[in-house]
């Protein structure tokens, strides 16, 4: 997906593109022929639309509203189920939350619906166009996570663990790292979503640890 592939599935032609291939079927035994199909209608935006669609398939039932959303499989793989959003979401409601590591939108898809106001910011330029379509109800922005504009509102962070295709499990080698994020947010109100499993005892944590298991 580029910034170009973005602004044309964002146009009425874009979303015709997107109707035609979301008609298809993407299975090994079809791929081929429905991919083909796709490119004689567009073969500069067919690769962007027809990653959106799989993608939404991926998404359906753990992102609520997948099937209108712009998305990735490299977004959908790291995004957070939407009953798990969702707990957290409420736990926040009334709140100012700010979700530093937005991404597609799929924690701020959640939080629009409890938090008095929501805000949400991504590193990288092409997610938080994605984020800003996906969830119209928040405010979102490019920044970096670890000097986040916002001042009072909750912090809500959920580090890459995965690079190259490779889950991540140094804490130290999150994106981003998961020391300098809770050095950064000290003295704020924040919630970090991290794997299972991690030893919080060689962090410089003294908060609450939530599990959940879905």
């Amino acid at each position: 997906m580029t910034p170009e592939d973005l602004d044309f599935l964002l146009t009425e032609a874009g979303r015709a593109l997107l109707e035609t291939a979301a008609a298809l079927d993407f299975s090994r035994a079809t791929t081929v022929a429905s991919t083909a199909a796709v490119r004689r209608v567009d073969p500069v935006h067919a690769a962007a639309a027809i990653d959106v669609v799989t993608a939404r398939r991926r998404a359906a039932g753990r992102l609520r509203g997948a099937e209108t959303m712009l998305l990735t499989d490299e977004a959908v793989q790291q995004a957070t189920a939407w009953p798990v959003a969702a707990l957290r979401a409420r736990r926040l409601a009334g709140r100012d939350v700010h979700d530093v590591t937005c991404s597609v939108g799929a924690e701020l898809a959640e939080l629009v619906r409890t938090a008095d106001r929501v805000v949400g910011s991504d590193l990288d330029p092409l997610r938080a166009r994605m984020a800003a379509h996906n969830v119209p109800g928040a405010l979102v922005c490019v920044a970096d996570a670890l000097a986040p504009p916002s001042r009072d509102a909750v912090v809500v962070a959920d580090p890459a663990r995965r690079s190259g295709g490779r889950r991540v499990h140094d804490p130290a080698q999150l994106s981003p790292p998961l020391p300098a994020l809770l050095d950064t947010l000290a003295g704020r109100d924040h919630v970090i979503k991290c794997a299972p499993g991690l030893d919080t005892s060689t962090l410089d944590h003294r908060g609450e640890v939530e599990v959940v298991s879905l």
